[in-house]
């Protein structure tokens, strides 16, 4: 137990460590920003007495709501049709990647092992009625011949950092930047993007698995 607590406290240690290391420049700067704009010799009326009063406002999130309309379902009018329109691809793209990964993630811990089960049992029993054991076999094997090569668990901070970038894009954002945010910011959408133009779905078998065209390097870092 003693083993188990200390090693427990190193995570945590190591992870607030990583995380007082990623805000510390943004704190920084907002600390230096409303020094000079709220105490010093550039304030003036023209600041938001808000900000200045909030300890805890960022000058990038007031900038954002206040001047770009940037909010929850804020950019959700009528009149940003066609930019939603102009996002669209990538929006489908995206939630077709993690809604396959998360379908994956939900069978290997268990928690839809029985409908996947019963998924293949119920092809293989569709061609064996059809006189053909082989067949059976098959089908089941083509079943598990689409799974992606991106179905592995070393990849989850990349699916969860996707994720979350692709909903603050549909639900938060300016949706018209979902294209260059999340094609630079998630390698794997290329990766997704590969499996499915390297899959031929006639053999149930990608074109990476049998040339390694697709492949994810260890640990899922880089490209």
């Amino acid at each position: 137990r003693m083993r188990i607590a200390s090693r427990l406290f190193q995570l945590v240690a190591a992870f607030a460590l990583h995380v007082a290391f990623a805000l510390a420049p943004l704190l920084a700067f907002d600390s230096y920003g409303k020094q000079r704009l709220c105490a010093g010799e550039l304030a003036n009326a023209r600041v938001s007495t808000a900000w200045c009063a909030d300890p805890m406002s960022s000058a990038y999130a007031h900038i954002q709501s206040t001047h770009w309309n940037v909010g929850l379902l804020r950019y959700w009018e009528v009149k940003q049709a066609p930019n939603f329109l102009l996002a669209a691809p990538i929006l489908a793209l995206s939630a077709h990647g993690i809604i396959c990964y998360a379908n994956w993630a939900l069978a290997e811990t268990g928690a839809v092992t029985l409908i996947r089960t019963r998924k293949k049992h119920m092809i293989g029993a569709t061609a064996e009625t059809r006189g053909n054991a082989g067949d059976a076999k098959d089908a089941v094997h083509l079943a598990d011949a689409y799974a992606s090569p991106l179905h592995r668990w070393e990849l989850l901070p990349h699916m969860a950092h996707w994720a979350v970038l692709t909903l603050t894009v549909l639900l938060v954002a300016h949706v018209q930047i979902g294209t260059r945010l999340l094609c630079a910011a998630c390698p794997v959408v290329y990766w997704h993007m590969a499996w499915l133009l390297g899959f031929d779905r006639r053999s149930g078998v990608s074109d990476g698995q049998e040339q390694g065209a697709v492949q994810v390097p260890p640990g899922g870092a880089g490209v």
